[in-house]
Formats: C-alpha cells, sequence, structure tokens
C-alpha cells in the first residue's frame, strides 16, 4: 500500500526467524511536510488500493503506522 509504483520497483519483502522487514520504495508523498507525517496526517499514495483494503476491514485507521512505530 506505501510503495511508490511510479519508479518500477516492487516492495522488498524479508522473512526471518525472529521477524518480518516489508522495505517501500519512495519518500513521503509529495504536498506532506516531515512535520505532518511524522504526526500521522494521511495523504494515501495508492487511494484506490487503501480503498479496497478499509472496503475489507484491513486497515485499522488511516495514517496510524508511523505514530505505533514511534
Amino acid at each position: 500500500m506505501h510503495n511508490d509504483y511510479i519508479y518500477g520497483a516492487p516492495s522488498k519483502i524479508e522473512l526471518f526467524s525472529d521477524h518480518l522487514e516489508i522495505t517501500s520504495i519512495g519518500r513521503i508523498p509529495q504536498g506532506l511536510s516531515y512535520d505532518d507525517f511524522f504526526k500521522g496526517v494521511s495523504l494515501p499514495r495508492n487511494r484506490e488500493l487503501m480503498r479496497v483494503f478499509s472496503d475489507v476491514k484491513l486497515v485499522e485507521s488511516l495514517g496510524s503506522g508511523v505514530q505505533c512505530i514511534f
């Protein structure tokens, strides 16, 4: 959902014995400041994909990931 597909590179998924790492290509979406990003302001990069995940209840809320990490 977070990957920027404009670059033509897929997300990198690595499975370790004790954790899973998913690396997405891209930067903070255009129009979103670093301050807003770290405050949890949501600006979905892939709006249609976000809508699908929301419809099937696979996301808990928009913009909560960074705050959960910290």
